[in-house]
């Protein structure tokens, strides 16, 4: 079976980093993405879709922010939960293999500093 997305959009909001129950660090961040197509009004919709980073959580939380591109690659995962009324519900979430800079240019940049401090490990690509 393949389960495979790669999106290309904005981050919508600062990156979220949590510890989970087990100890490890998640990243959540929404990317904000354009439709390839205009609506009845004539405008173009966006979609905000949910993304959770575990083993990239360094990386990403330090070098993306707000309103940065993005493309990230992963698994899109369903999450089954009944809410208080007793309706069951459903959302999707990309269960973020790695992350890339975007390619529009627009992406800030880390200091000189900060960029020469990454471990190779951090890097997005692989080496």
């Amino acid at each position: 079976m393949l389960n495979q997305i790669t999106i290309q959009g904005r981050l919508a909001a600062d990156c979220e980093v949590k510890n989970t129950p087990n100890g490890a660090l998640a990243t959540n961040f929404a990317v904000a993405v354009q439709r390839n197509f205009k609506n009845n009004q004539g405008q173009y919709d966006t979609d905000f879709i949910d993304c959770v980073s575990f083993e990239k959580t360094p990386f990403i939380s330090k070098y993306f922010h707000k309103g940065d591109s993005i493309i990230v690659t992963g698994e899109l995962q369903t999450r089954i939960w009944t809410d208080d009324s007793g309706k069951k519900r459903k959302s999707y979430i990309v269960n973020v293999a790695k992350a890339y800079f975007g390619i529009d240019g627009k992406t800030s940049k880390p200091t000189t500093q900060a960029a020469q401090s990454v471990a190779p490990d951090e890097l997005p690509f692989e080496q």
